[in-house]
């Protein structure tokens, strides 16, 4: 859903050729957006406005890969605006940067 150029599985990575024919097929842009929306809402995040928001059954997970996947993502594909919403989260979520996979700093996404 939020491809990236350095994952595990290099058959779903995306080079500068495949962001590019992405970023032109409006279909598959207005999707992967409602995709970052949908995942920023699940986890208490409005992505537009830049602010927590509550509700029942929605909050942060914990999932700071899929968080640091997201925010590489939006980077690779020059989503400015939903980068630096997710960055602004990240900080909220972890104040003091800690983002993690297991024994791996994920700290580099929020200086993108």
């Amino acid at each position: 859903m939020f491809p990236i150029e350095d994952g595990s599985q290099y058959q779903y990575n995306v080079l500068e050729d495949d962001v590019k024919e992405l970023l032109e097929d409006s279909e598959w842009l207005a999707g992967y957006k409602e995709g970052v929306q949908i995942v920023s809402k699940a986890w208490g995040w409005d992505i537009d406005a830049r602010k927590t928001i509550e509700g029942e059954g929605i909050g942060w997970t914990g999932w700071d890969v899929r968080l640091a996947k997201m925010i590489r993502s939006l980077w690779i594909f020059g989503i400015e605006d939903y980068k630096d919403s997710l960055q602004n989260f990240a900080w909220t979520v972890k104040p003091t940067g800690g983002l993690s996979y297991g024994y791996i700093c994920l700290d580099e996404v929020l200086y993108m």
